[in-house]
C-alpha cells in the first residue's frame, strides 16, 4: 500500500477524531446538565434536519472530488477548469436557494417539530446557525478537492480540530458570562468554517494558477455528466438519513422530547464511529481515484481490500471497548439514570464495526461509476427501516429499542451482506472477496472484549480516571495483539512507523 502523506493524514485524522470525541462528550454532557435532556434533543433534531438538506447537494458534493482529481491527474487545464467551475457555480446556486429555505424553517420551527415555548426562539436561531454553517461547508467542497489530489487532507482535519475547540470555548464563554443557549456550540464552528473557506480560496489561487474561477467555464454537459452519477448518490444519502438521522426525528414525534434526548445522547456513540469511518475512508480515497484513472483495476481492488480490513479492525477495537465499558461510560458521562438504558447502547453499537466498514465499498462504487444499483437498494433499506421502526414502536410497543433494532436489522443485511457481495461482482471477483476482509472486525472485537472484561474483573472501573485507564490499556493491548495475530495489519503498522 503506497500513498503520499499517508502517515501525516492518518495521525492528524486520528487527533481530529479524538478531539471531536472529547468535544462531543463534553458539550453534550454540559448542555444536558445546564439546560436539560430536552434541550439537547432539540439540537439533535435540528442537526439531523439540516443533514436532510444534504440530500439535495450530495449529487454534486459526493462526486466532485472524483471528477476534479481525475482531471488534475490528466493535466488538461481546459477540462480541469470545466469540472471545477461547473461544480463551484452549481453549488453556489444551491447555496443561494438554501438561504430562503432555512429562513422559512427558522420562522416556522414550531410547526415542524415539538418545541416548548421557552425554547422556540433559541431553536430558531440554532436552525439559522447550523443552516448557514452547512452553506459555508458546501462552498468549500470544490477547493477541498485540490487537497484530495495532493493527498493533504490533513489541512481539512486541522480545520475540524479548530472547529471543535471553538465549539467548546464558545459554549464555556457564553454559558458563563451571558446565558445558556442551545445554539452556543455551533456559532463558533460557523466562524471557523468561514475563515477556512477564505484560506482554501487563497491556497488554490496561489498553488493552482491554472484554475480560474470564471463562469465562462461552466458547462451544462459537464453538469449533466456529474449529476448522472451523483443523483444516485443522493438517493443513497436519502437512505442514510432514513437509516440513521431520521430515527432521532421519529423519536421526537412518536416518543416525546425526553426519549428523543435519551436516544440522541446514545446515538452520539454512533456519530463518533461515523467520524472515525469518514476520516479513515478519506485517507484512502485519493489513491483509489488515481488507480481508477490510470486503469489499474486489480490494484484498485487490492488497495480497497487493504483499506476495508484496516477500517474494520479499527472500528472493531472501538466497538469492542464500548461493549465492555459502555454502561460505565454513559453513567459517568451524563447521569446514572442512563444506566437504565445500557441495553440500548449495546443494541446501537454491536453491529456498527461491520456495517460502517462498508463505507469504503460505497466509495468504491462512486470511484468506478456504479452508483445506481447501490442507491436503489439503499433507498429500499431506508424505507424498510422506517416501516420496521413503526411496527416495533406502534405494534409491539418496544419504544426507543424499536428504533435501534430496526437499524440493526437493516444495516446488517444492506451493509454487512449485500454491499460486499455486489462490490465483488462489479470487479469480477468471488462473492466473498470483500466479506472476508470486512469480517476482520470480529477478531478485533473479540480480542478487545476479552481484554476489557479481564481489566473490568480485576479493577473497579467507577471513575473517569479508571475508565480512561481501562480504555487506553484495553485499546493498546488489543491493537498490539491484533498486529501480532494478523499479518496484513502488522505490515501496515510497520509501514506507518517507517514513513517519515
Amino acid at each position: 500500500m503506497t500513498s503520499k502523506n499517508l502517515k501525516k493524514n492518518f495521525l492528524i485524522s486520528t487527533a481530529s477524531m479524538a478531539i471531536q470525541f472529547l468535544q462531543s462528550l463534553w458539550v453534550t454532557s454540559y448542555i444536558q446538565r445546564v439546560m436539560g435532556v430536552a434541550a439537547y434533543g432539540y439540537i439533535a433534531v435540528i442537526v439531523n434536519l439540516v443533514n436532510m438538506a444534504g440530500i439535495v447537494t450530495v449529487a454534486l458534493t459526493s462526486v466532485c472530488s472524483r471528477f476534479i482529481v481525475i482531471e488534475l491527474e490528466g493535466k488538461d487545464c481546459g477540462r480541469i477548469n470545466q469540472s471545477f467551475n461547473t461544480v463551484f457555480y452549481a453549488l453556489a446556486a444551491v447555496a443561494a436557494a438554501c438561504v430562503p429555505a432555512f429562513l422559512i424553517l427558522a420562522f416556522h420551527i414550531t410547526e415542524i417539530m415539538n418545541v416548548s415555548e421557552g425554547f422556540a426562539g433559541q431553536v430558531s436561531v440554532l436552525m439559522l446557525v447550523v443552516g448557514f454553517d452547512f452553506i459555508v461547508q458546501l462552498l468549500q467542497v470544490p477547493f477541498l478537492s485540490v487537497f484530495y489530489y495532493e493527498e493533504r487532507m490533513y489541512y481539512n482535519y486541522l480545520v475540524v480540530i479548530l472547529s471543535n475547540f471553538a465549539k467548546m470555548a464558545v459554549v464555556l464563554v457564553l454559558f458563563t458570562v451571558w446565558q445558556p443557549v442551545v445554539w452556543g456550540a455551533y456559532i463558533g464552528a460557523l466562524f471557523i468554517n468561514i475563515a477556512a473557506l477564505w484560506a482554501y480560496y487563497k491556497y488554490v489561487r496561489r498553488h493552482y494558477p491554472q484554475i480560474k474561477a470564471n463562469i465562462v467555464f461552466f458547462q451544462i454537459q459537464k453538469l449533466k455528466e456529474i449529476l448522472r452519477m451523483g443523483i444516485w448518490v443522493s438517493f443513497s444519502k436519502l437512505a442514510a438519513v432514513l437509516l440513521s438521522s431520521s430515527s432521532t426525528y421519529l423519536a421526537n414525534i412518536w416518543l416525546g422530547v425526553y426519549l428523543a434526548g435519551i436516544y440522541g445522547s446514545v446515538a452520539q456513540i454512533q456519530s463518533i464511529l461515523s467520524f472515525i469511518t469518514v476520516s479513515v475512508v478519506n485517507i484512502f480515497l485519493p489513491q483509489m481515484y488515481k488507480l481508477y484513472a490510470s486503469g489499474q483495476k486489480a490494484g484498485l481492488a487490492e488497495y480497497t481490500t487493504d483499506g476495508l480490513k484496516i477500517l474494520s479492525m479499527i472500528l472493531g477495537i472501538v466497538v469492542g471497548g464500548l461493549m465492555v465499558f459502555g454502561d460505565i461510560f454513559m453513567g459517568l458521562w451524563i447521569s446514572k439514570t442512563y444506566l437504565a438504558y445500557r441495553a440500548l447502547l449495546v443494541v446501537c453499537v454491536c453491529y456498527l464495526a461491520n456495517a460502517y466498514a462498508a463505507e469504503i465499498l460505497n466509495q468504491l462504487f462512486v470511484t468506478i461509476g456504479k452508483t445506481k444499483t447501490p442507491a436503489l437498494v439503499s433507498v429500499l433499506a431506508g424505507v424498510v427501516n422506517v416501516v420496521l421502526a413503526a411496527v416495533f414502536i406502534k405494534r409491539f410497543d418496544m419504544g426507543v429499542y424499536g428504533l435501534a433494532l430496526a437499524q440493526l436489522a437493516v444495516f446488517c443485511v444492506r451493509s454487512g451482506i449485500w454491499m460486499p457481495v455486489y462490490a465483488a461482482r462489479c470487479l469480477n471477483y468471488q462473492w466473498n472477496f470483500f466479506i472476508k476482509k470486512q469480517l476482520a472486525c470480529v477478531l478485533s472485537m473479540v480480542v478487545t472484549g476479552l481484554t476489557g472484561w479481564v481489566f473490568r474483573y480485576l479493577f473497579a472501573v467507577n471513575s473517569w480516571g479508571m475508565l480512561v485507564l481501562g480504555g487506553v490499556f484495553t485499546g493498546s493491548l488489543s491493537a498490539g495483539a491484533i498486529c501480532i495475530l494478523d499479518q496484513d495489519i502488522r505490515k501496515f503498522a510497520v509501514g506507518m512507523l517507517k514513513r517519515r
